[in-house]
């Protein structure tokens, strides 16, 4: 990454921050819903309705369902959009699935839907709706065209966001003013990182004090501003309710948006945990290496050896280094 601590990536690292930090929810309580692993999602405690007049949307199926099955069992009528998919995995009297995709464009093709079509199409416009969306990078588009007057259907938002970048200045602003668009309505109150991507360690400029992780693949947990108060959250992400996507790797270690110090864990543990995912995620890692050797220096020197081999860029990880004070 060119530049990589230069001035316009601290602001640009500030600002992400900014727009992403979680809030906690007075007198709230945050539960996991669609099982273990990838698609379960943290989020608020939905209501339950025992006439099942619940409605949620579930943008991104692809080979399983769990949540919204989940969703079901709480009185929710669930329509699924997914234009990848023959058939829905799942099958039930409360799934609704359509074989969508979701755009943000209002001129589209008929196999694509935005989200006011959909609200349109069931004709839910009084209605407060609950909406998990997975759609591979879509979801940018579907939420820049989105009304004021649409987001404001959701009493909760699931999103996971791809493709979050540093490296190109005018997407990177444009993801920027998308996620203050949500946060105009909705709060923030739980982020959660998909450990099958990269990651980036960036420093919180403004308070000078605090690390954090962000992956470049991030699920984020949102509710409607106006229907609840709200305090700081002081939680080191991931949670105790959190659970890896890939389960044969360790989780993305974010932190504390709001800690002067990284709770539970050192810097150097940190860095550690930050370099052997990376490493990972191009089969690097040689498990009783590390198992054996405990040394922070050792496991450095070994990570940068597969680096060099894979012709990776070592001035990164030789930046890392400096950063995090460790050479």
């Amino acid at each position: 990454m060119n530049n990589f601590w230069n001035k316009q990536f601290k602001e640009n690292a500030q600002h992400l921050i900014d727009a992403l930090t979680p809030m906690d929810v007075i007198n709230g309580q945050k539960v996991r819903i669609g099982g273990s692993f990838d698609g379960g999602y943290i989020m608020l405690t939905p209501k339950e309705y025992a006439d099942n007049s619940g409605i949620a949307y579930s943008f991104g199926i692809s080979y399983h369902s769990q949540w919204d099955l989940d969703m079901v069992e709480k009185g929710y009528h669930v329509f699924q959009y997914d234009g990848t998919i023959q058939n829905p995995p799942d099958k039930h009297e409360q799934l609704h699935f359509y074989r969508n995709n979701i755009t943000g464009h209002s001129i589209h093709s008929d196999n694509e839907r935005t989200i006011s079509d959909i609200i349109q199409e069931h004709n839910h416009q009084e209605k407060d709706v609950i909406l998990q969306m997975d759609i591979e990078g879509a979801e940018w588009d579907a939420l820049e065209s989105i009304s004021t007057e649409d987001i404001l259907h959701f009493e909760q938002l699931i999103i996971e966001f791809h493709s979050l970048t540093f490296k190109n200045q005018d997407e990177f602003e444009r993801q920027i003013k998308i996620l203050e668009k949500l946060n105009a309505t909705h709060q923030v109150i739980h982020i959660h990182g998909n450990n099958c991507s990269p990651s980036v360690p960036i420093w919180n400029y403004l308070e000078q004090k605090n690390i954090l992780i962000l992956p470049t693949v991030l699920e984020v947990s949102y509710v409607r501003k106006r229907d609840y108060k709200f305090t700081s959250c002081n939680l080191d992400f991931p949670t105790t309710l959190d659970m890896p996507n890939r389960p044969d790797w360790d989780d993305i270690y974010i932190g504390n948006f709001h800690s002067g110090t990284i709770t539970d864990i050192k810097k150097s543990e940190l860095i550690v945990k930050w370099l052997e995912h990376q490493t990972l995620r191009h089969d690097f890692i040689n498990s009783r290496f590390f198992q054996k050797n405990e040394r922070l220096e050792e496991k450095i020197n070994y990570i940068e050896q597969n680096l060099r081999r894979k012709k990776l860029h070592s001035r990164v990880l030789s930046r890392i280094k400096r950063f995090f004070k460790l050479s």
